[in-house]
């Protein structure tokens, strides 16, 4: 399905295309159920830094996406620079995705706190 986000102002006169993209849509389980096909961002991983917490020391923040039912108990995140581990830490739910129903359907993780080093 193709969308697009558009900048419109009927008293500045401006009608600009911002963004022009597409989508998926899977149908799950169950009658008029469906949601965003995000198998596309298991590629992805993303870098920032989280000064929120603490605007002087922000927190660095890893986020990947995963597929299927996982246990956040059982995973550990680890920083390796030339073959040495400098710091590991656990990790811990940042976000969910939902089905027009709202029961949930993915979830996304991130490190908590400090790591240890």
């Amino acid at each position: 399905m193709g969308f697009s986000l558009r900048l419109r102002s009927d008293l500045d006169g401006v009608d600009e295309l911002l963004h022009r993209g597409s989508l998926s849509a899977v149908a799950l389980e169950g009658e008029q159920r469906f949601a965003i096909d995000g198998g596309w961002m298991l590629r992805l991983g993303f870098v920032s830094l989280d000064a929120i917490d603490e605007y002087d020391a922000p927190r660095l923040t890893v986020t990947t996406f995963v597929e299927g039912e996982i246990d956040a108990y059982r995973l550990e995140a680890h920083c390796i620079h030339d073959g040495q581990r400098l710091s590991s830490a656990d990790v811990s739910v940042l976000g969910a995705s939902t089905a027009n129903d709202d029961d949930g359907i993915s979830v996304e993780r991130r490190l908590p706190g400090r790591p240890k080093i």
